[in-house]
């Protein structure tokens, strides 16, 4: 029994018997009979990735991932204990040891935020050297990062690492691992543990999470690895409560703690309302729809807050405050003609956001091999079919839900995109990327156990799966070995 399970206090009717609906004589059956039973995703998952994602730690090079040093900056602000960041000169900042920012321009190479840093052989001993820079944190100056301006509630890990590093008197670079090591553990143990908990769609939601983006994702100091651990774990424990009917006290604590890291990034928000047509069932008890309403009030105001708190900084992240009320009048002037622009963007660059969920290293300068791509979406087919349905009596009404969900994301996420990077007078859409799109796997996974409703051969559901799970193991390979020839590792 799980220890979010042992106290069955929100909503529970009955003994705990009575606990598990329908599923126990339809999905269960199959779960059952298929090797996923034996093989469960979080157990290939821990296999996987507990020791490929740890792995990347180390091998990816200093701040090879989408915006890590700007998170390597607001994790050592928050590790001595300084939450709420400056401005000077019009730039949101901090003050940090010099060598900080030093270690990021002879390691990246640029401080500037969305400009693409050439590709440079970068050798496990030439990295390995700058274990000998001294932090010298006395010696401070102002460091310019928009990130500070995030809630601190997505950095724990990363800023706990960093904390024990600066214990250690670690140089700048055994800082950033330190991080990364860290912050690797906790997600990789929250998104198995999102596995485990989860009562369907377990085997796409493995495949989802396997995928080399997420992996390298993982394995960084960014921050779209922590929001995707999370949505995972939220949906998972949402799903959960909808099986048992009720919501134990563990599992509300995590929910309201998954929720808070998910509102962090507010374009996730739509995800607090998953559980409606869970609810709407008959055998649900009414009053789990206010546990859901507290979680949600509760994860949604936390992030308000901090936004009400970190005003300052956040007023200098968006930079010209006049040009995006001018772009919101121009969206509510023209509603119309700005949702064609959406559709637009995603018919132009829906491939280039379906490469870069999938894994495109570096800041898009080191693709995966060709064939990893469309492996990926064999995997997830395969994940989708391998996946056992959620017994519930809300199977068409969860899958609506779920698309509707993710269509009100991908519209925020595309509205805030125009607002904060897109030029001004126009309605074109600029700076959307594919990694922006891996929470709403989660969303997926849902969906997709929601409207399963036929049952399979017990011999062909074992054989996707397997097919599934070799499929990650040769990705997770093609992902190293794009890591280690593509960055020059060896030279």
């Amino acid at each position: 029994m799980s220890n979010l399970d042992v106290h069955p206090v929100f909503g529970a009717t009955s003994s705990p018997d009575r606990h598990i609906p329908a599923r126990s004589a339809t999905s269960g059956r199959l779960a059952a009979t298929s090797l996923a039973r034996r093989l469960p995703p979080y157990a290939v998952f821990l296999l996987i990735a507990g020791i490929n994602v740890l792995l990347l730690c180390v091998l990816t090079p200093p701040f090879q991932v989408h915006d890590e040093f700007q998170h390597y900056f607001r994790s050592y602000q928050l590790s001595e204990g300084r939450a709420i960041g400056t401005v000077r000169h019009g730039k949101p900042g901090a003050e940090l040891p010099a060598s900080l920012p030093a270690f990021v321009m002879h390691s990246w190479g640029t401080l500037r935020v969305w400009q693409k840093s050439p590709l440079q052989s970068e050798s496990l001993e030439r990295t390995w050297r700058d274990f000998k820079q001294p932090l010298a944190p006395a010696q401070k100056t102002f460091a310019h990062f928009l990130m500070v301006s995030y809630s601190p509630i997505m950095y724990v890990p990363r800023a706990l690492g960093m904390a024990i590093g600066r214990w250690f008197s670690l140089s700048p670079l055994g800082l950033l691992y330190a991080a990364r090591l860290a912050n690797a553990v906790m997600l990789v143990a929250v998104t198995a543990a999102a596995l485990w908990i989860m009562p369907a769609g377990r085997e796409l939601a493995l495949a989802i999470v396997l995928l080399p983006g997420c992996q390298y994702e993982f394995g960084s100091v960014a921050e779209d690895g922590v929001v995707i651990a999370a949505t995972f774990m939220f949906c998972a424990l949402v799903m959960r409560s909808a099986e048992r009917r009720s919501w134990s006290a563990g599992a509300v604590v995590a929910a309201l703690l998954a929720g808070s890291v998910v509102c962090a990034k507010l374009v996730y928000a739509p995800l607090l309302a998953l559980a409606l047509p869970l609810r709407l069932g008959r055998e649900m008890p009414r009053r789990l729809l206010l546990v859901d309403l507290t979680i949600g009030v509760v994860s949604l105001g936390s992030a308000l807050a901090w936004y009400h708190l970190s005003h300052a900084t956040l007023h200098s992240f968006l930079l010209r405050p006049s040009e995006i009320s001018a772009k919101e009048h121009l969206i509510l002037s023209h509603p119309l003609q700005f949702v064609w622009s959406i559709l637009l963007d995603l018919r132009h660059h829906g491939f280039f956001y379906f490469q870069d969920a999938i894994g495109w290293l570096g800041v898009w300068t080191v693709p995966l091999p060709v064939v990893s791509y469309l492996l990926a979406a064999v995997a997830m087919v395969a994940g989708g079919l391998a996946s056992v349905g959620l017994g519930t009596n809300s199977r068409p009404a969860l899958g609506a839900w779920c698309l509707a969900l993710g269509i009100g994301v991908v519209v925020l996420l595309e509205t805030a995109m125009f607002l904060v990077n897109s030029p001004l007078g126009t309605l074109h859409v600029e700076g959307m990327q594919g990694r922006y799109f891996l929470p709403l796997g989660a969303l997926a996974a849902v969906g997709v156990a929601g409207m399963r409703g036929v049952r399979l051969p017990t011999t062909v559901l074992n054989l996707v799966y397997v097919e599934m799970i070799g499929i990650l193991v040769l990705n997770t390979g093609a992902l190293d070995y794009s890591v280690i020839f593509g960055f020059h590792l060896l030279r």
